[in-house]
């Protein structure tokens, strides 16, 4: 009878738990994942506001979580073997990390508050990357501490190493998918119809019954009486309109920081944050923080409609890349003309303006000329149909470049299609930010590389000059013209109303600044052209807006924008063989080679100990880190250059990569777990994952050529990648674990420092991928970074083999 009541405990740390401790520790940590990333994805949506929609946030949020979880994984290893009341410590953690994110959520709305950035402004890069360093890391931290906690729990009944191995798996593996099913669910059922506070609450219900139940044996009445009220306190928020009262107040200091007019909504769409705002009886549109339209505002309108107009002998059909309804479309209806179709991708945004317009301007809806498709203006012109043929003009009336989304309208690939949708006499106009004076310096940089990548496909090009630049560009010779003389007397055959704006032509185009801007943008170099692949007008832009430039960092970024792929491959070479060296001379060191009465085979074999021990095993778990976030980083970017829009799916196409996690560690742990097997297969599944990862980041360039030609197939295509680059991350883990923890054989620190290492690899590669290189080096230049890495990373693993060869231990069954 006593030994079966024994053996209903086990004990960790010297304290007794029920048997299935370790079990219920499984799965608290499964929703432990669930709810992180719908944190997480919460924050990046969050954080995307507040930079204006600038995609380079999201590497910049993704490294301030990946740096946090990396600490707190180093920390929970290192106090893990000299650690008491290991699940008062599990579950204090987790609590910590709850109560810290609507707190979290709430510093990221005041940000332009905190940093005391005018209305309208940007955040400069470093203010945003430490700023949001102080909301992400401190949660983080917990997420990446509670892993070898949880870790030396779950495995507490195993003695055999192979079986400590599969169990510590079983948590990396659960926790995966605790991360898949939150990221399915934040991003079809919960985000566009709930705030941000709502959803939080929600997740942590399930985590918090869980720890309440985990708390009953913490033998902490007092634990388990926070986690309760904890709980009620949650259910209560949902119930009661308390979060709505906090999610109007800090969407209104939110609000406060991108204009002070007063605001009248703003919605979360499929696509992206809109808010609406009055002052008078002026309304001005926000897109992310960024100013998109303001209406009524028949004067700018009517100018514009009449300079689109002139700029053809007789255009018949206009096509709209963007929204027209705020007043461009009932200027233009004015004119003879047969068709006028506007392109926007948000239908939110559209019924959001629609109610608020004018009477005048709702009179375009009872136009048979006029409609509206709802569909991504470059998917639109993809399609070859005859409907989408033979325009006469098409004004891109997108925002500028300044982040991923709005640069794919200003690429070489996008002035590609335009041309084979429109007439053979039809022109494109697009608005580019100059100088009057046409000083030299970012702002003739910027429009110069457009200009340039503008006159690749399109030869004839006329500018008309002011703060925006209007390009007006075309195949054929003679229907783009800078004479006032012309486009007056075209304006005049139009007979419209009113007569007088024939005199603002001269204004538009003065004779001497119109030849000058020209001459100027023509004999101006480029480095690099505008392209889908290499996005560098995205940087260009985001200097003349302050997000790089202004501040303590530009340093930093004008180093990164000169150097070259050959010079960061230099460093990286020089300071991977200075680590080995250092290692090399650090184990001839301690093993007494510099003594007199040295032993040649001890200096030997402490050298082979030191060469096939932590660092190749670390080395090739960051360089893992570092290849999957940087791959998937590349396919977030391509998607959304493909299909048009990621923001909705931020948490679905992480939950695609945590998808393939756990099936690449649980395929890991069953080939660790085979009968008979060698002593150095972990060194050859290894090797096999990094030849893979080089195969996958050379054919990634080529894989994106096809996507688009497949239809409906290429989104498969890329989702079934991401789950693959996943595979090959998550095999990564037990197998170094195993390899690590042979030598050093403390199971949560084991878990700990390899948990961290992938973290920290992944943190180097969401910073260097997802915040500076891509327009720089490009997709191609990452991807021959990535295979630089795994390179380096089979040379130490084949050293490992030969060195270690001699020494095989028997593998552990």
């Amino acid at each position: 009878m006593n030994k079966s009541k024994k053996s209903l405990k086990i004990k960790v740390k010297g304290i007794e738990y029920p048997h299935y401790l370790p079990g219920a520790i499984l799965f608290t940590y499964l929703f432990t994942g669930f709810y992180a990333i719908i944190v997480q994805t919460i924050l990046f949506r969050e954080l995307l506001v507040v930079a204006m929609g600038n995609e380079i946030i999201l590497g910049i949020s993704l490294f301030n979580w990946l740096i946090g979880v990396f600490g707190g994984a180093l920390v929970g290893g290192y106090l893990i073997e000299k650690m008491t009341g290991i699940l008062k410590t599990f579950l204090i953690s987790l609590l910590v990390f709850i109560l810290l994110t609507p707190l979290s959520i709430t510093f990221i709305r005041l940000l332009y508050h905190v940093s005391n950035t005018p209305a309208g402004s940007y955040i400069h890069f470093f203010k945003v990357f430490y700023l949001s360093a102080l909301s992400i890391v401190p949660l983080s931290f917990f997420i990446g501490f509670t892993f070898p906690v949880a870790s030396k729990i779950h495995s507490s009944r195993e003695y055999n190493h192979l079986r400590k191995i599969t169990f510590i798996s079983r948590v990396y593996i659960f926790e995966a998918l605790g991360s898949l099913l939150g990221g399915c669910i934040v991003s079809f059922l919960l985000v566009g119809h709930f705030n941000s506070y709502f959803i939080v609450s929600l997740a942590s219900l399930p985590l918090l019954c869980l720890m309440a139940f985990n708390g009953s044996y913490a033998r902490r009445k007092t634990l388990f009486l926070l986690i309760t009220v904890l709980f009620l306190l949650e259910s209560l928020f949902l119930i009661l309109p308390g979060h709505q009262y906090i999610d109007n107040r800090t969407s209104q200091k939110r609000w406060e920081g991108f204009s002070h007019s007063e605001l009248i909504w703003t919605r979360d769409s499929h696509y992206q944050n809109l808010a609406l705002g009055k002052i008078l009886e002026q309304f001005n549109l926000f897109s992310n923080g960024q100013f998109t339209t303001s209406f009524p505002e028949d004067q700018d309108n009517m100018i514009r409609a009449a300079h689109l107009i002139s700029q053809h002998p007789k255009p018949e059909r206009i096509l709209i890349i963007g929204e027209a309804l705020s007043g461009l479309a009932k200027s233009l209806l004015v004119y003879d003309i047969k068709k006028l179709q506007s392109i926007e991708l948000d239908r939110t945004l559209v019924n959001g303006i629609s109610q608020y317009l004018p009477e005048s301007y709702q009179t375009v809806f009872s136009d048979n000329r006029f409609s509206i498709q709802i569909k991504d203006g470059r998917k639109y012109l993809g399609n070859n149909s005859s409907e989408n043929s033979n325009w006469d003009i098409i004004f891109v009336n997108i925002a500028e470049p300044s982040t991923l989304l709005l640069n794919r309208f200003y690429t070489l690939e996008f002035f590609k299609d335009a041309s084979r949708v429109m007439a053979p006499d039809g022109i494109i106009s697009l608005r580019i930010t100059s100088s009057e004076n046409y000083a030299a310096g970012m702002v003739s940089q910027y429009t110069a590389c457009i200009f340039h990548t503008l006159k690749r496909v399109f030869p004839y090009i006329v500018v008309a000059p002011g703060d925006q630049n209007f390009f007006f560009a075309c195949k054929v010779p003679g229907i783009i013209s800078s004479s006032a003389k012309t486009l007056s007397s075209r304006y005049i055959k139009t007979k419209a109303q009113p007569k007088k704006l024939a005199l603002i032509f001269p204004s538009l185009y003065p004779e001497e600044k119109t030849t000058f801007i020209l001459k100027s943008l023509q004999s101006q170099t480029v480095t690099s052209l505008n392209t889908d692949e290499k996005p560098v007008s995205v940087l260009y832009f985001n200097k003349i807006l302050g997000w790089t430039s202004g501040s303590q960092g530009e340093p930093f970024f004008s180093f990164f924008e000169k150097t070259s792929f050959h010079r960061i491959l230099y460093v990286i070479l020089m300071l991977f063989f200075l680590g080995l060296a250092f290692v090399f001379i650090k184990a001839f060191i301690v093993s007494g080679g510099l003594k007199k009465n040295r032993s040649l085979e001890k200096i030997r074999s402490g050298i082979i100990k030191s060469l096939t021990s932590r660092f190749n095993i670390i080395y090739v778990v960051i360089c893992g880190g570092f290849s999957g976030i940087s791959l998937e980083l590349l396919v977030v970017y391509s998607f959304q250059n493909i299909y048009g829009y990621v923001y909705q799916l931020i948490g679905f196409i992480v939950a695609l990569f945590m998808t393939g996690l756990p099936l690449g560690a649980t395929i890991a742990t069953g080939l660790l777990n085979r009968k008979n097997r060698s002593n150095q297969k972990p060194l050859l599944w290894l090797f096999f994952i990094q030849v893979c990862f080089i195969a996958l980041s050379l054919i990634f360039p080529a894989l994106l050529q096809l996507i688009p030609g497949l239809k409906g197939m290429g989104k498969g295509m890329m989702f079934l990648f991401i789950i693959l680059i996943g595979v090959l991350v998550g095999a990564i883990f037990p197998l170094a674990l195993h390899l690590y923890a042979e030598k050093y054989p403390a199971a949560g620190r084991a878990a700990g420092m390899i948990d961290a290492s992938d973290h920290l690899g992944a943190a180097i590669g969401a910073f260097f991928t997802g915040a500076i290189l891509l327009p720089i080096l490009g997709i191609t230049g990452i991807t021959h970074l990535i295979a630089i890495f795994s390179t380096l990373a089979i040379l130490l693993l084949l050293l490992n083999a030969s060195l270690s060869k001699s020494k095989c231990i028997p593998p552990h069954h």
